[in-house]
């Protein structure tokens, strides 16, 4: 037990001891109080009162003795860790005491400072704070858009995705371009823009609007007869609920069957129009099947727009016996093959009619093989199946017959509504239905592809070189030779090679011009040299760009040709290019020859044997001159210089001479040292 419990004890048992006779006192005082109140006849009450006071007295004794329970478990516990966090208290105590005298200096040193400072700082601390401002709600409005639209990794992506797009419609388009043997990139941005002024207009996705016009370029219609069709050709289908590729076969068809001409293209397509709405076989299903069905119908000598008008109302009566708009075109294509086969001209001829004959009556009254064939089958039979099937062995040729027999006068009236009634059917039909809410949608969502396609190009632009580049340099070097080669390729293209061979021509101008040199020194040699080497790449240059451009024809239009001549002027050439070259050698030989006899001032007599000399002692260095050292200036003495030149080559010669002259002064430059010491700077 430490010193704090026993302290804690004495303390209660002190309490307790001193309470004691104050409790004695109060008893005795209140018996005398008793007394007399007994005296006063008070003492019912006062016993009342006093067994109150026990109460309360018993309740105290209870009290005290839960206290000293308590003082007994107080005892009992170990107070070390409250020790501790005394000592805690105090040390933290100290601490926050150093702390305050250091505000208080901090406070004193405050008071010091000038207070203008103070409000200058003010004054930038305001409008940081009003920039601080300004940026928070930047930030907040930024952080919303991103929240509304998507992070940043999702509009990467979409960038991305409208940059494949956006390049996958380039190819197209190029592949329209090459298709029309324009292969150029005025005519590549010529497409792309009409494409996109067609489909903003009409709501046409522009890989649609392409597929028409592809389908145009492939029957090998030009740039400016598309840009002539594609207009009525886009409203036809959009006004029919057909795509504009069905559309643009079907008028492909009709020209080159029917021989439609490009100005009766929104004639024929109003016809169609018509047609689909005075019986049951529609618009696109017309144009799928317009291509088998006009080949056929062309063989009866029908055509123009008078001839689409009478296969439109064959079609329309032909559908009233099919259970369907290809069942229909079948059973058509199939009576128009009968009109021509060899059982139906002998069952027509057993039956009197030449068939041949009514061909060319219809035509010189210019009128419909088809329907005559159809009027002498009705006189024939009355149009009874059995007779019918005497004359068309073929079942679905009779089931396409049936109807045009039974509904020959409506199919005139549909005839002369057709070409009568038809004009403007496609604008109608297209005024009424573009201002619906799903074709606003469609036109909307047009111009916003037009606008994404941009976009991914712009992105692509930038985003490409750098991958461009890192794929060609590190990734796959084989795949950047290639693209280099292609680059090469299409650079020498584009050569203007007359403009290469005047600058060979002034180049070897300006190296004929240069001076010869007439000393040891050629102080024109790195110009020379220079231009000699601008003459060899103009020449590689000019070599290479005639192998890519095929100038003077290619190798395969030149075979088979006698090579005679032209193999015999080459070697005459090769032959006087020799020999002018040898000519030029020897000319440079005879003036080294004479540049080197000037410098050295002595004649060079060719011998046949050499001559050996006995060594000649050194002569005697002058008196004041030390031993070791000798002087430049030697006596005369006589030399006899043999000369090995071979002379069958005197470039050899040259040569051999050029070098004992380099030998002779670097012999003499080193007497000259020995003399008078190093070079001076």
């Amino acid at each position: 037990m430490n010193d704090i419990n026993v302290a804690l004890r004495l303390r209660l048992k002190n309490d307790l001891s001193r309470e004691a006779p104050k409790a004695e006192r109060d008893l005795k005082e209140l018996k005398h109080a008793a007394d007399a109140l007994g005296k006063a006849g008070g003492s019912g009450k006062l016993g009342k009162e006093i067994s109150d006071v026990r109460r309360e007295a018993g309740r105290s004794e209870k009290a005290v003795r839960n206290l000293d329970r308590e003082a007994r478990k107080l005892n009992s516990v170990n107070t070390n860790a409250a020790e501790r966090e005394v000592k805690a208290l105090g040390t933290a105590a100290k601490a926050a005491q150093k702390d305050v005298r250091n505000l208080e200096r901090e406070a004193r040193n405050m008071r010091a400072i000038d207070p203008t400072k103070i409000e200058r700082l003010q004054r930038p601390a305001g409008t940081l704070q009003n920039t601080m401002g300004m940026l928070k709600t930047s930030a907040a409005g930024a952080i919303g858009a991103m929240a509304a639209f998507a992070s940043v990794d999702n509009i990467v992506r979409g960038m991305q995705r409208l940059s494949e797009e956006a390049r996958k419609l380039d190819r197209d388009v190029a592949s329209v371009a090459v298709t029309a043997e324009m292969r150029t990139p005025e005519a590549v941005a010529k497409i792309s823009k009409s494409n996109e002024k067609l489909s903003v207009r009409y709501g046409i996705e522009q890989p649609e609007v392409n597929n028409a016009r592809k389908a145009y370029a492939a029957a090998g219609f030009g740039i400016d007869q598309q840009e002539a069709i594609l207009d009525p050709t886009l409203k036809a289908a959009k006004a029919g609920d057909s795509t504009g590729e069905t559309m643009a076969g079907a008028v492909i068809a009709l020209q080159q069957n029917l021989k439609v001409k490009d100005q009766e293209v929104p004639a024929v397509l109003d016809m169609m129009a018509k047609g689909s709405k005075l019986g049951s076989f529609e618009i696109d299903a017309m144009a799928k099947n317009f291509p088998s069905m006009s080949t056929l119908y062309a063989r009866t000598g029908r055509q123009g727009t008078q001839g689409t008008a009478e296969l439109i109302a064959l079609a329309q009566i032909a559908r009233m016996g099919a259970g369907s708009q290809d069942e229909a075109a079948t059973n058509l294509q199939n009576m128009f093959s009968k009109l021509f086969s060899e059982d139906s001209v002998k069952n027509f001829d057993e039956k009197g009619v030449d068939l041949g004959k009514l061909k060319k009556r219809s035509e010189a009254n210019n009128t419909s093989y088809t329907t005559a064939v159809i009027d002498e089958v009705m006189r024939l039979t009355g149009g009874d199946p059995l007779k019918v099937n005497e004359l068309f062995s073929d079942q679905q040729a009779g089931l396409a017959l049936a109807p045009l027999l039974n509904n020959r006068k409506k199919y005139n009236d549909f005839l002369q509504q057709i070409i009568g009634e038809s004009r403007g059917s496609v604008d109608a039909d297209y005024g009424f239905v573009e201002s619906t809410s799903q074709e606003r949608a469609d036109r909307r969502g047009a111009a916003l592809e037009a606008t994404g396609n941009k976009a991914g190009r712009a992105f692509d632009s930038v985003a490409t070189p750098p991958w461009e580049f890192i794929v060609r340099n590190y990734l796959n070097r084989e795949y950047g030779s290639q693209e280099y080669s292609k680059e090469e390729r299409q650079r020498l293209k584009g050569l203007d090679l007359g403009d290469i061979r005047a600058q060979i021509g002034d180049r070897e101008k300006q190296l004929s011009n240069i001076p010869q040199s007439k000393f040891d020194v050629d102080m024109f040699a790195a110009q020379r040299q220079v231009i000699a080497q601008e003459i060899d790449r103009l020449k590689g240059e000019l070599k290479a760009g005639e192998n890519v451009q095929g100038v003077g024809g290619g190798v395969q239009q030149n075979l088979g040709k006698d090579m005679s001549g032209a193999a015999e002027s080459s070697m005459q050439g090769y032959n006087n290019t020799l020999s002018a070259e040898g000519d030029k050698a020897v000319g440079i030989a005879r003036e080294k020859a004479a540049a080197i006899r000037d410098s050295l001032n002595f004649t060079a007599t060719p011998t046949i044997a050499p001559n050996f000399l006995p060594p000649t002692p050194a002569p005697a260095a002058p008196s004041g001159l030390p031993k070791d050292k000798h002087s430049a200036l030697s006596t005369p003495s006589t030399v006899k210089v043999a000369n090995y030149f071979p002379a069958g080559n005197p470039r050899l010669a040259a040569m051999r001479a050029q070098r004992e002259q380099n030998r002779a002064i670097r012999m003499a430059s080193a007497r000259s040292l020995s003399d008078t010491g190093g070079k001076i700077a």
